[in-house]
């Protein structure tokens, strides 16, 4: 699977905020690509306490760090990438 747009990662920062943009993936693929069909899916994130311990210190940008962190992820360059969020 060499094919770039066959290829996406998810860059998360909560299980609840990754969770519905995976499943997304592979229902939109289904409908794209054929039945059981979807692009490769690369998944990372780093622990939600990690970020939190950022947030709630107001250090807003080492919380944007981890993000940038899990998309230079080296599974992850040059692919396209979601970022699930909580949204809460």
């Amino acid at each position: 699977m060499n094919d770039p747009a066959r290829h996406i990662g998810i860059a998360a920062v909560s299980a609840e905020g990754a969770s519905p943009c995976y499943r997304t993936v592979c229902i939109e693929g289904a409908s794209l690509l054929g039945r059981h069909d979807h692009p490769e899916v690369t998944l990372h994130n780093h622990s939600l306490a990690e970020y939190m311990r950022h947030i709630d210190a107001n250090r807003w940008d080492e919380a944007g760090r981890l993000l940038v962190d899990s998309n230079g992820h080296p599974r992850s360059e040059g692919r396209v990438h979601a970022r699930g969020t909580s949204g809460s």
